[in-house]
């Protein structure tokens, strides 16, 4: 028996495929799957931020301009109230003038009379002052600016209410100091008549603010038919219902309703006259600013214009009346032909 070899084996093993020796080739390789990219995004950018730039508030100067946007000129408007009371660190209160301050008061009505919100920061801030403890002198100017602003310029609805309350408690408390006591009374009288009527067309002039200050009287002419005059006293806030009634009470006219105020324009051609009647809630100051805006503008000649006290119509209840008073300007409205329908 022969015998095997250690490395022999004992079985015979069956032949390898070809298929399996042969080594892959290179192109038969499994494919790559591509990489995965992310979708292009634009790169996100910030907007550009412009510099902060703070409001620019204007220079307190005497221009003729309105302000219309309130909010905006907050700061303008304290600053002016602080420098007429004479509280400003720049100033002090017997430093200020009559002059300087009329100039002040101007430039709060430029800002004030067109705009309601403005008109409300101001009195807010005036009352907010007049609590602050001031001294006696600092407190007169505020009550002083306080009087000023009433006379032509009433307070919303939203404020007007508290307003007139808290006045009313500072008139009538009797630890007041007289002369704060007066302008309270003085601030409260001219509210009342300027809630009524609604702020001023156009900026009080220096003369009215200067009367209204020193308790002076300005004067107008008020004509009759009969070409005959009455020298009627004014001020800030008066107007054409207080002239009726003024110039009623001096020729001693009681039944008045029916009569009114007219302006009558006189052109530069002889006879050639016009009537137009004044509405009662007219201030007497814008009335006067309008006469001397009325010009020609190719001739440059100021148009004459007088207010004349007048009946509105006639009623058929006036033939029973008999005083002499009530039927002589019946008997010139007749002459000279001029009844209003």
């Amino acid at each position: 028996m022969e015998e095997m070899s250690y490395f022999q084996p004992s079985f015979s093993m069956p032949p390898i495929p070809p298929s399996v020796l042969v080594p892959r080739s290179i192109t038969q390789t499994r494919p790559r799957t591509p990489p995965r990219t992310r979708p292009q995004t634009q790169p996100q950018t910030r907007p550009e931020t412009k510099p902060e730039t703070r409001p620019h508030y204007p220079a307190i100067t005497d221009g003729d301009e309105y302000y219309s946007h309130s909010s905006n000129f907050t700061p303008l408007t304290s600053m002016i109230i602080m420098k007429y009371m004479g509280i400003d660190s720049s100033e002090k209160g017997n430093q200020i003038g009559p002059g300087e301050r009329i100039k002040l008061v101007r430039m709060l009505y430029k800002q004030a009379l067109k705009d309601s919100e403005v008109r409300d920061e101001i009195f807010e801030q005036i009352s907010k002052k007049t609590r602050n403890g001031l001294d006696r002198q600092h407190l007169i100017r505020a009550w002083e600016l306080m009087y000023l602003c009433a006379s032509c310029m009433p307070p919303s609805k939203d404020i007007g209410g508290n307003l007139s309350e808290y006045i009313h408690d500072v008139v009538h408390n009797a630890d007041t100091y007289p002369d704060v006591q007066v302008l309270a009374m003085n601030a409260l009288n001219a509210l009342k008549c300027s809630v009524k009527v609604g702020p001023r067309h156009t900026v009080p002039c220096r003369e009215e603010i200067e009367a209204l200050l020193i308790g002076k009287k300005l004067t107008i002419k008020v004509f009759l038919l009969d070409e005959t005059y009455e020298e009627i006293s004014y001020h800030m806030a008066t107007t054409v219902s207080n002239v009726v009634e003024e110039v009623a009470g001096i020729i001693k006219l009681s039944p008045y309703s029916n009569f009114s105020l007219f302006e009558c324009r006189k052109s530069p051609e002889p006879g050639n006259e016009e009537y137009i009647g004044l509405d009662d809630k007219k201030y007497i100051g814008d009335l006067l600013a309008e006469f001397k805006l009325t010009k020609d503008p190719s001739k440059g000649e100021i148009s004459q214009c007088k207010l004349t006290f007048k009946k509105k119509l006639f009623l058929e209840s006036d033939e029973a009346i008999t005083d002499p008073i009530f039927v002589q300007p019946n008997y010139y409205m007749f002459n000279y032909n001029m009844i209003i329908f």
